[in-house]
């Protein structure tokens, strides 16, 4: 979900390791943002 908000911590943390700068990778908020996250139910074809 964070980068759905324009944040992504995975990039940041390799950009921090090979010494760049990973503020690049995040941006601030402004006002509420909710995220959330739906389960997906597949259902498979029984064969024969």
């Amino acid at each position: 979900m964070s980068t759905l908000t324009g944040n992504d911590f995975f990039a940041a943390s390799f950009a921090h390791w090979w010494g760049e700068d990973a503020r690049r990778f995040f941006r601030p908020l402004e006002g509420e943002h909710f995220a959330t996250r739906q389960y997906t139910e597949f259902l498979m074809g029984h064969p024969g």
